[in-house]
Order: structure tokens, then sequence, then C-alpha cells
């Protein structure tokens, strides 16, 4: 009879100190959840409900090698709990090791092939092990099991594009820009890619998207500006427009950019002002020299020429390396 008491009064106890540590969840109160749920598992070692508790706990206080023990109790108390799994998977990748992750979402989905979010997480993890065909061999598998997939798009379409296959990117940043029309982002990705097949006024319209959905994007700036700039087809050209996104896009970036200035330059010497475009493209070459870019000064001294001569830039299609290098 003892013994079915205490039975009782641990499994009354875990329940409420269950309630109390979700209650501390819901507060964001994550080590005072963390302390509680301990207590429940102490008293019930079987209590499902805390293990998953604890471990989300642990995780949201950077506790992630004693989230990934918790994780590691539910998918040997239940090998199918595929949310489990998944999670432990994501935490091995980040923080435990790697190479079993992998081993075990392969496991995964040979027991389940349907399952997109884990087709999705296994390719993640090959593309950082630079395996980036397989990569994309499972982003599409998580995409012909689901369609909607937004991150699987994005994904796809970035390391399709860093191969150089730009018409089989844009499928993907067309069906994200349809999965999410207000995100700026996926509109500048799309724009971004039809620019470098050179279809430039495809480009421009997204990018106009893009700022009307945040106006003050240096990155769409920068490229409206350069087309509206320097391409020969006069009806695309609007030179005063190209030098307030210019110079907007030069504030944001600190006149640290050289891809920027470059347009920046391109933009003063396109309204006359050559003393300016000059004296911008001065600062272009200086800081490209600086960061041994040789292949950006070279071409912002061809530039410059033209400028100093008073005469505005013209580029044809495909004759502009990639104006919007966010990186330099």
């Amino acid at each position: 009879r003892n013994s079915v008491l205490m039975g009782y009064d641990r499994s009354r106890f875990a329940s409420i100190t269950y309630k109390i540590g979700a209650e501390f969840t819901r507060r964001k109160m994550h080590d005072k959840a963390v302390a509680a749920y301990h207590e429940v598992i102490h008293a019930s070692p079987e209590h499902l409900n805390a293990r998953r508790a604890i471990a989300a706990a642990l995780e949201n206080v950077g506790r992630f090698k004693e989230a990934i023990t918790h994780y590691r109790w539910l998918v040997q108390f239940n090998p199918e709990n595929a949310l489990a799994r998944l999670k432990l998977s994501a935490l091995l990748a980040k923080h435990g090791n790697k190479s079993e992750a992998v081993k075990d979402l392969r496991e995964m989905l040979r027991s389940n092939p349907e399952s997109a979010q884990t087709h999705y997480l296994l390719a993640t993890m090959l593309e950082k092990e630079n395996r980036v065909g397989e990569a994309i061999t499972h982003y599409r598998e998580s995409l012909r099991v689901d369609p909607g997939l937004a991150l699987a798009h994005a994904r796809i379409g970035s390391a399709l594009q860093r191969q150089g296959q730009l018409v089989a990117a844009e499928e993907h940043w067309r069906s994200l820009v349809q999965l999410r029309p207000k995100s700026a982002a996926a509109h500048l990705r799309l724009g971004e890619n039809l620019y470098r097949q050179e279809m430039i006024e495809g480009g421009l319209q997204a990018f106009r998207v893009v700022l009307e959905l945040d106006p003050e994007n240096p990155a769409a700036q920068n490229y409206a500006a350069w087309i509206l700039c320097t391409f020969p087809e006069e009806r695309l050209r609007d030179g005063e427009q190209a030098l307030r996104w210019a110079q907007s896009s030069a504030q944001a970036t600190d006149h640290q950019n050289v891809g920027v200035l470059d347009t920046l330059a391109a933009a003063y010497a396109e309204v006359g002002r050559f003393e300016d475009a000059v004296t911008t493209a001065e600062k272009a070459i200086k800081l490209a020299l600086a960061g041994r870019l040789k292949k950006q000064a070279k071409q912002t001294q061809q530039r410059l020429e033209l400028y100093q001569n008073g005469r505005p830039c013209r580029v044809n299609k495909g004759g502009q390396p990639y104006p919007a290098n966010r990186d330099k």
C-alpha cells in the first residue's frame, strides 16, 4: 500500500511540477523551466512531455550537449519518433557529430523516404560538407514531397546559381517569390539571377519590387541604379533616379563598397557631374587595390578615363561585373 501511495505522490508531484515548468517556458524563463523539468524527470523518468520540454528549454539556453542527451533518450525510447530524430540530427550537425547526424538521417529516409523535412535537413548537411550534387538531389526530393517548402527553394536556388545553372535556379527563385510575395530577399535573388542571365528588364522589375517592399535596400538600389545610368537603351535610363539610389546605397555601406562606389561614379557621370564621377571612381579604385580586387580596379580605371574625358559610362548586356557585390 505504501508503494502505491508513493507512486501516486510521485505522479501527482510530476504533473504539478510539469505545469510549473510549462508556465516558466511560456514566460520565457528557460533556466527555471529546465530546473522544474529536471525535477519532473527525477520523479518520473519516462515523462515524455517533460523530456521533450527540457530538450527544447536546454536549446534555448545554449546547453546543447544536454539537449542532445534528452533527444537521444526520446529516440531510444521510441525509434519512430521522427520529430525527436530530426531535432537530434540537427543538433548533432551544429554542435556534435556531423557524420552521425548524416548517418541517422539516411536511416530515417530508408524507413520513410517521403519525409520532406528529412530530405531537406540531410541536404543542408551535405551542402556544408561541399557535397553539392548530393545536396541538390535531396533538395529536389524534399520539393517533390512538399513543393511549398520555401526554404528548400531558396537553398537549391543558391546552390544551382553558384554552379552557374542560372536557368534551373531561376525556376526556384520564381517559386519562392510565389510562395513569399512579400519577401524582399526573394525578389532580390530573382533579380540577381535575371541580371546575370542578361535579362535586364526582368531584373530591373524585380529590383523595383524589392524597393517597394524595402525602400532602403542597398543591394537593390545599387543594381537598379547601375541599370538606370549605364545601359545603352535610353528608355531604361533615368540618371536622376539612379543618382538618388546610388547615393543612398553608398551611404548605407559607409562609402566602403567598391561596387557601390563604381555605380555612384557612373550615376554622377550620367547627370553630367564629371568631377564628382572622377573623385568617386578614384576612391573606388583605391579601395579595390587595398582589397586586392585587381579586376574591379582595372574595370573602374577604364570607366574613370571616360569620366575624365567628359563621357558617361555605357555597357552592353553582360559587360559589367556583378555590381552588387555586398561582400566587398
